[in-house]
């Protein structure tokens, strides 16, 4: 009798699963990224100091969270650690842009391949741009790459190399300025099952 007690018990689960809920917690958001110098591509990495991520802040999956969210950041308020950098990169590639406007939405999520496709709008140019992510049911990353060559910003790319060439000269003495730009968002997404 007791083991007819507890089939039935557990039958909500066996034929369910677990039921879960993911909350997003949008203060641990943080957008970074990595440009490249020297011939031996050597990575200068950054951050933006104003920024949002528009997602729900709770949903019954991963994909509920992730899937439904946006991004706006001011590109005046990059930090890549130095501010005769900072100033270079607004000078030299954002005030280059036709438009200085960078946000984004999602708007692929794909949980088996763990890839992710969002739409970015940088300037007056549109790119859809994937990225791999990961989540261990608590800290979500996404990491992927840009060419701002390719995405149509090679006018204001030149510029920035212009404006970086003298301290973009490697060992080797050449001034290199790469146009990949790799791109890294974490945030705190909590899973809680039962």
């Amino acid at each position: 009798m007791k083991n007819i007690i507890l089939i039935f018990s557990l039958l909500p689960f066996l034929a369910f699963g677990k039921v879960c809920t993911y909350n997003f917690d949008a203060d641990s958001a943080k957008v970074e990224f990595t440009g490249y110098k020297f011939t031996e591509k050597v990575g200068v990495k950054g951050t933006f100091k104003d920024f949002k991520i528009s997602a729900p802040s709770k949903a019954p999956s991963l994909e509920g969270i992730v899937g439904n969210s946006s991004f706006w950041l001011d590109e005046m308020t990059i930090d890549a650690g130095k501010t005769a950098r900072n100033v270079n990169i607004i000078n030299g590639l954002f005030k280059e842009m036709a438009g200085t406007s960078i946000r984004g939405v999602v708007t692929n999520f794909d949980k088996v391949s763990k890839m992710l496709t969002f739409k970015l709008f940088i300037g007056d140019k549109t790119e859809d741009v994937k990225m791999v992510f990961s989540h261990d049911g608590e800290r979500f990353l996404a990491e992927g790459k840009i060419d701002l060559i390719k995405i149509g910003l090679k006018s204001a790319f030149e510029s920035l190399s212009k404006t970086c060439q003298t301290f973009h000269k490697g060992k080797d003495g050449v001034s290199k300025t790469w146009s990949e730009v790799a791109l890294r968002v974490t945030a705190n997404i909590k899973e809680k099952c039962n």
